[in-house]
């Protein structure tokens, strides 16, 4: 049987055999990392973080819009409870379900549902979801490595994926709210959580501008 070697490698990874673990050196830089890291930095992430799982809870869920509750659509024939951008969900014979919206366009609210600014509304909330990913990971990664290059660089990209999310959020909102109210009925709590998450994505990108101009006004002071 050969012999076994246990040797560090660059990375400061022990490995023994074909086995490979990160020695307690690389997990004690990393806590140290994310210590440094400024307390406007953790604040950011945290609105963030709180902004994308609003966002994910808000554009999943079939509450945005609530008809008038004496309203049945006979053409389902089921009494609607509430209406999403994906679905439409209700009672019948005491029977709850949900149908996909474009599955159906026989019902009331179909003209709605098959308007270009109801498809615009998806499109927007799906992207705003989308750009809100990128920020969160970048703000991470420069939470746990302090020594990456273009700190300053992966700050700013951080703050301008935020603020493009925030924008096409409510954009979304304001489309969906100004069109599918027009013949009564009230926005629902679905409608409020996606609206909430994009002002937090907006309001977590100041604490983020804060932490940036002070590293760069700290920089300049240091500058002979």
């Amino acid at each position: 049987m050969g012999s076994v070697y246990t040797y560090k490698d660059t990375s400061g990874f022990y490995t023994r055999g074909p086995l490979i673990y990160a020695s307690p050196s690389v997990f004690e830089g990393m806590k140290a990392d994310c210590s440094a890291v400024s307390r406007l930095a953790r604040l950011g992430l945290l609105i963030l973080l709180l902004a994308f799982l609003l966002h994910l809870i808000g554009f999943t869920t079939p509450a945005w819009f609530l008809p008038d509750p004496t309203f049945t659509d006979t053409f389902l024939g089921l009494h609607v409870t509430g209406l999403g951008i994906w679905e439409v969900c209700g009672t019948q014979d005491y029977t709850s379900f949900c149908i996909f919206l474009q599955n159906r366009d026989d019902w009331r609210y179909s003209v709605y549902v098959r308007a270009g600014w109801h498809y615009a509304v998806q499109v927007l909330v799906v992207l705003g979801f989308i750009s809100s990913i990128l920020p969160l990971a970048l703000l991470i990664l420069y939470m746990i490595r302090r020594n990456l290059t273009r700190r300053r660089t992966i700050l700013i990209v951080t703050i301008a994926f935020s603020l493009l999310s925030g924008i096409l959020i409510l954009a979304a909102i304001i489309v969906y709210g100004m069109n599918m109210t027009k013949d009564g009925g009230d926005l629902s709590w679905s409608f409020g959580l996606t609206a909430a998450a994009g002002t937090l994505f907006i309001l977590g990108t100041i604490p983020l501008f804060v932490d940036l101009f002070l590293r760069d006004k700290a920089h300049v002071e240091r500058l002979p």
